[in-house]
C-alpha cells in the first residue's frame, strides 16, 4: 500500500493477548498503525465488535473488542461508537491505529493441553 499512496506503517503486527482462552484459544486479531504522510484524507470504519469481542464458544471466553483511535494535530480522538464511524477528515501527519479483534476460544480453558498454554505465554500469546 505505501508504493502506491502516500501513507506509511509504523506497526503492521498481531494483536498479542486478542484471542479468547479455551481448549481451543482463539485466534489473533490484527494490530496496525499508518499515518498519511501528504495531502488530505478521509477515514470511514465500519466494524463490528465495539463492545463486545467475538463469542467464545462451549466455554471458551471472548476475544478482544476492535479498538480504533485517531490521532489529528496531535489529539486522541476515539470514535462515538468505538468501531463505527465514517467521513473523518485527516491531513498530513495524521494517524490511524486499528485493534481488530481477536477470535472466541472454544471449550473450557481448564482443558486446554499445559504444553499449548506454556508456549502461548512464553510468545507473549495469553
Amino acid at each position: 500500500m505505501e508504493q502506491n499512496f502516500p501513507v506509511l506503517y509504523h506497526r503492521y503486527a498481531l494483536r498479542e493477548g486478542s484471542g479468547g482462552a479455551g481448549r481451543h484459544r482463539g485466534g489473533l486479531g490484527l494490530d496496525y498503525e499508518l499515518e498519511l504522510r501528504r495531502g488530505d484524507a478521509r477515514a470511514s470504519f465500519v466494524m463490528d465488535h465495539g463492545r463486545f469481542g467475538p463469542q467464545g464458544a462451549l466455554g471458551g471466553a471472548d476475544g478482544a473488542v476492535n479498538e480504533v483511535e485517531v490521532w489529528r494535530d496531535g489529539i486522541r480522538y476515539i470514535p462515538e461508537h468505538l468501531s463505527k464511524e465514517q467521513d473523518i477528515a485527516l491531513k498530513a501527519g495524521d494517524r490511524v491505529r486499528v485493534k481488530t479483534p481477536g477470535g472466541g476460544g472454544f471449550g473450557p480453558a481448564s482443558e486446554r493441553d499445559p504444553a499449548l498454554s506454556e508456549e502461548d505465554a512464553r510468545l507473549g500469546r495469553s
